[in-house]
Formats: structure tokens, C-alpha cells, sequence
């Protein structure tokens, strides 16, 4: 697989990654292009977010409910807004910047999964545990726009996967694996990218 970044000309980067196989006379083949796919909605999400001026986002969060007391707000407070926001920027930023991000937040991200891990997310059936009871860790998450924390269990119950977002099976986030030999399996239907960070860590995308 080969990662290949895509600049339009305001300078906004898209990453691809392109698969090549050998046909049986040796030559080297495109069998498959890749990147982070249904993004439209993410990013039409973004560019509204990004319109909204600090006295538009007040006015928003104080939309009365309508006469049949239906909430129709899109965000019910400022961390709500701010949280989505910078969620759906780190969804569309090139991987640098998604590596950028983790490094800078280094520290944080490993105290995350050893609180997880102390709490027992290593010892459920179906990978994730209740969140309810440990809104600190949730806390701790959204802060760095992480949506999501579970195992793999696609690849190996002992990889943690810190899920950014994206559309159903489209998805971008962190994981960290304990053992070299359980990091997944780049393909085209599955994990289209596996970029090493350093100390365990990884950064993903599937399709």
C-alpha cells in the first residue's frame, strides 16, 4: 500500500491509499483506491459549525422546545458544540495532523486506556463497557474528541481502539496494541490504513 496526499488549491489535504498487487507477468498493479469514505455529511457538519458566531451558538443553545415540548436543538451546551466541532475536524484532518494531535496529547491518551484497562474494558465480552459510571474517563476522552473506546475484537481482544468517528464501518481513531504480532492486517475492505505512532500506538482507517 502506498499513502498518497492529495493538496487542492486552497492548500485542504486528503490522504489515499493506493494497492498495488503483481499480475503473473511480475508487473506491478493498481488493484485498489482507498481513503476515508462518506465524509460529505462530516464535513457540511464542520463548515456550519465553523459559520456559527459566539452570539449565533448562544442563540441556538437557547431555542425554546416547540409546542409539543420536542428539543430541536442540535447541541444543548457550549462543550456539546465545541466537542462536535473539534470532532468532526479531527475526522477530515490529513494524518499528520491526526498524528500531530495524538503526540501533543500523548500523555493523556495512555492515562485513558490504563483507566479503562483498570476498570475492566480487557475482561468484557463484547468490548466496551458502561460509560454511565465513569463519566471522568468520558470526560476525558471528549477532550480530546475521542467518541468511542472498545477492543477489537476483529483483529485481537487485547487491541484498544479509540474511535474519532466517522460513518457507519468508515471510520478514523487511534488503537493501541500491547503485542506487535495482533497489529491488523492492512486490506482494502477493512483497514485501509495502519500508520505506527511509537510505544504501541497506532493510527487507523477502515472502509
Amino acid at each position: 500500500m502506498v499513502n498518497v496526499t492529495l493538496t487542492d488549491s486552497t492548500g485542504q489535504q486528503l490522504d489515499t491509499y493506493l494497492y498495488f498487487i503483481k499480475d503473473k507477468d511480475k508487473v506491478w498493479k493498481t488493484s485498489a483506491f482507498r481513503a476515508l469514505a462518506m465524509t460529505g455529511i462530516i464535513a457540511t457538519v464542520n463548515r456550519q459549525l465553523r459559520s456559527l458566531s459566539k452570539t449565533q451558538v448562544d442563540s441556538m443553545l437557547n431555542i425554546p422546545p416547540d409546542r409539543n415540548g420536542i428539543d430541536h436543538r442540535n447541541f444543548k451546551t457550549r462543550d456539546e458544540y465545541n466537542f462536535t466541532l473539534g470532532n468532526t475536524t479531527l475526522i477530515l484532518a490529513p494524518d499528520d495532523t491526526l498524528i500531530a494531535h495524538f503526540k501533543k496529547n500523548k500523555a493523556l491518551f495512555n492515562s485513558i486506556k490504563d483507566e479503562l484497562v483498570a476498570k475492566g474494558i480487557m475482561k468484557t465480552t463484547d468490548g466496551t463497557i458502561s460509560m454511565k459510571d465513569i463519566d471522568n474517563i468520558r470526560a476525558q476522552m471528549r477532550s480530546v474528541f475521542i467518541d468511542e473506546a472498545m477492543l477489537d475484537n476483529e483483529s485481537s481482544p487485547n487491541n484498544l481502539k479509540f474511535t474519532i468517528g466517522g460513518v457507519l464501518d468508515n471510520s478514523v481513531g487511534y488503537m493501541y496494541v500491547k503485542d506487535k504480532n495482533d497489529v491488523p492486517e492492512m486490506s482494502p475492505g477493512l483497514f485501509i490504513m495502519i500508520r505506527e505512532i511509537g510505544d504501541g500506538w497506532y493510527l487507523f482507517k477502515t472502509t
